[in-house]
């Protein structure tokens, strides 16, 4: 796995809860051997064993990765610097994967959590917790997810969509569909300006969908992260050129009616409640 396993934290946390190895393999899908391996410093988890470890024993799953250090995490003050919790995101994710047959989506977890590793999202000045840079697709991902959508394919552009603009890859090294491709292709910025970008958006149903649902995380969390006068570009933006793509999807994508109507009913809530509290705007 591409992660510094953080042994030590692991069995801290075993010995702790008086774990067994055969408790830790029916946790992670696994066999006893294997989870003996584990134990003994023989071999590593990989990602997807490793989420539902971290999960299991409630345990960061950026600590056991060897991302984060912090032995003092309390999820009780999670609200301030995620929204959720990468590992049971992650666990319900694989879960509907295999429910429905996902099998792209299952690939792209992995595939997302390995490319992003050690990545994090912007700093909350509410508190000194790192969040892991994958909680933002995961929250993507679960959001379309909970409004009944099943497609393989826009569910994992959706887990992959940042992996172009924020590491080494191209779109030709993503072992994925020609589709999936396209579509985050569509969705990373790279080198397009901005009238390009969102017009080529518009023309994909999906691709709609992706950046409508990526702008209502963003928004979620901005007040936390951003600047003043970033929050007001950022306001900028999405009343210029995200909303616009709401109409679209309404009039062209009616299968992606509901979803794009609770996202614009929270993205509208959290930019007028910014607004009335900044003064910007009038």
């Amino acid at each position: 796995m591409a992660t510094d396993f953080n042994r030590k934290a692991f069995i801290e946390a075993v010995e702790a809860r008086n774990l067994t190895a055969g408790a830790l393999a029916e946790a992670a899908s696994a066999d006893e051997e294997t989870a003996m391996a584990w134990m003994s410093g023989d071999k590593d988890p990989d990602v997807y064993e490793l989420m539902k470890l971290s999960k299991f024993m409630k345990v960061p799953f950026a600590l056991v990765a060897g991302l984060d250090d912090n032995p003092a995490y309390d999820y009780s003050k999670d609200y301030r610097a995620r929204l959720f919790r990468e590992e049971n995101m992650f666990g319900r994710m694989m879960d509907s994967a295999a429910e429905f047959g996902l099998e792209e989506t299952y690939k792209a977890l992995g595939y997302m959590c390995e490319r992003h590793m050690g990545q994090f999202r912007k700093q909350s000045i509410r508190t000194e917790d790192k969040v892991l840079y994958i909680n933002h697709p995961l929250t993507m991902a679960c959001q379309v997810l909970a409004c009944g959508i099943r497609d393989d394919v826009l569910i994992a552009s959706i887990l992959l969509h940042d992996v172009v603009e924020d590491t080494e890859d191209e779109i030709s090294d993503l072992p994925f569909s020609d589709e999936v491709k396209h579509l985050v292709d569509l969705v990373s910025r790279n080198g397009k300006t901005v009238d390009e970008y969102y017009d080529n958006i518009a023309k994909n149903g999906k691709a709609c969908l992706i950046k409508i649902t990526d702008r209502c995380n963003n928004v979620s969390t901005m007040a936390g992260c951003f600047s003043e006068e970033s929050m007001k570009r950022y306001i900028k933006e999405t009343e210029e050129c995200v909303l616009p793509l709401i109409d679209i999807v309404k009039h062209d994508y009616p299968e992606y009616k509901d979803i794009v109507f609770l996202a614009k009913y929270h993205i509208l809530s959290v930019i007028e409640t910014i607004k009335a509290l900044t003064g910007y705007g009038g």
